[in-house]
């Protein structure tokens, strides 16, 4: 799930990283459910958030170049 938040100006310059603080002492845990939340740049190549540093996505409509071009990129 993706929350985008106000522009700076309109949400008293509070910072991405002071919501997550504040929403995570407001959540309650569901058993079976982890919630990780991060702050992501205005410039995305993809909207997936995850806990690695780095995730990489390849896209194709062609399957078979897809598949030569992931065989390359595991290769490397």
């Amino acid at each position: 799930m993706s929350i985008n938040l106000k522009a700076l100006a309109d949400r008293s310059h509070t910072s991405a990283s002071d919501v997550i603080r504040r929403l995570q002492s407001k959540l309650q845990k569901v058993d079976g459910i982890a919630l990780y939340m991060q702050p992501v740049q205005n410039i995305t190549v993809d909207d997936r958030v995850s806990r690695t540093q780095y995730q990489y996505t390849l896209e194709d409509p062609d399957a078979n170049e897809l598949n030569d071009w992931t065989n390359r990129f595991v290769a490397n």
